[in-house]
Formats: structure tokens, C-alpha cells, sequence
């Protein structure tokens, strides 16, 4: 037979005193769901931090805006890091951070030597009147630009009158007139690259 006043004794176990909500057996407290809302906000933070470590740990070097006229520009003093120039061993300019108020951050012009420009950022000032290049290739041939980043530039890569010329996946961001210029080229691939903020070809 049951006991009832035994089974009022067990619902008042959990009636609340004056002044304080009720909770039920099994309900979360104010305390646990303070303990939960913290530990979602560091783990969002650790996600937050491990997802921009790669752009953040991301290493360049200062360099002055580099000029290259002629195969014998592709010297250290401008930027070259490795290579011959020849095709199974091209000049390399890699690794580099630009910044340019005026003219071109990287200009290579009249060079037949092969070469590659790679994983560079050339950081522009530009308003829309300003005449910034990121790189620009003038009679070029036998080159690539890849893996790099160009923004804040009138025009992102200016490239005229080249020939085996490939320019792939590079990030070209807001630059304020035309990303990429070309003219009188040919065979000329321009592929795979990331364009964001500004007109594109």
C-alpha cells in the first residue's frame, strides 16, 4: 500500500525556497550553463586561431620595389633567389613583401631568360588616379607568375607584348582599375587565379 505522506516528503526534496527558481532533477544550473557557454567560446577561439595560423605564419622579407631590364637584371640584388635561367633551371624571385606608392612593385622587361616570380606580396597605395603596377612584363618571355599575392594596385599584372607566359593562381585583391592587363601577347595562359574587388581581364 502506498504511503502518501512518504511521497509528499519526496516531492518537497526539490520544491524551491523563497526567492529561487525551481529547477527539476536533471535541469542544468545557472553555474553548469556558465561552465558550457565558456567552453564554447574557447574552443571557437582555438577554431578561430587554427583556421588563420597558415596567412598569419605566412613569411616574407622587405624588399624594395625590384626593376629587371635585360637577362643580366636577374641578380640578387633584385630579388633573384636561385636559378640559371635556363628552362629545366629558371631564375626565381620568391619570398619577397613590396610596397609601392608609384610605378610597379616587381618590372621585368625585354628578357628572354626563363624565369618565375612565386609567393611574393606586392602591396599597394593606390587610389583610383594613382598609376601603381603590381608587376608588370614588358617584351618578356619564357616566365611564369604564380602563388602570389597582388592587392591595392591600379592594375594588379600589366603584361604586354610577351610570349610563354603562364600566370596561375595567384590572389588579386581589390586593385582599383583593371586586375590583369594584357596586350600583343601570345602564347600566353592565365589560369586558376583568384580575383576579388576589382574588374577582371
Amino acid at each position: 500500500m502506498l504511503d502518501r505522506s512518504e511521497g509528499r516528503t519526496a516531492q518537497t526534496k526539490h520544491r524551491a525556497r523563497p526567492g529561487q527558481m525551481a529547477t527539476r532533477p536533471g535541469q542544468p544550473t545557472k553555474a553548469k550553463v556558465g561552465i558550457i557557454i565558456a567552453i564554447l567560446l574557447v574552443s571557437s577561439m582555438l577554431v578561430l586561431t587554427l583556421t588563420t595560423l597558415p596567412s598569419e605564419t605566412e613569411a616574407y622579407t622587405p624588399h624594395s620595389p625590384i626593376s629587371i631590364v635585360g637577362d643580366g637584371g636577374f641578380t640578387s640584388e633584385n630579388g633573384v633567389v636561385s636559378g640559371s635561367g635556363l628552362p629545366s633551371d629558371p631564375y626565381v624571385i620568391s619570398g619577397w613583401e613590396i610596397h609601392v606608392g608609384s610605378g610597379p612593385g616587381i618590372s621585368i622587361s625585354q628578357t628572354i631568360a626563363s624565369f618565375v616570380v612565386e609567393d611574393v606580396h606586392v602591396n599597394g597605395t593606390a587610389i583610383y588616379s594613382d598609376t601603381i603596377y603590381g608587376i608588370y612584363l614588358y617584351k618578356v618571355s619564357n616566365g611564369r607568375v604564380k602563388d602570389s599575392l597582388v592587392n591595392n594596385t591600379n592594375i594588379a599584372l600589366y603584361i604586354f607584348e610577351c610570349s610563354n607566359l603562364s600566370v596561375q593562381q595567384n590572389d588579386l585583391l581589390y586593385n582599383n582599375q583593371v586586375t590583369i592587363a594584357i596586350s600583343d601577347c601570345v602564347s600566353t595562359n592565365v589560369v586558376g587565379n583568384h580575383i576579388l574587388g576589382s574588374y577582371g581581364i
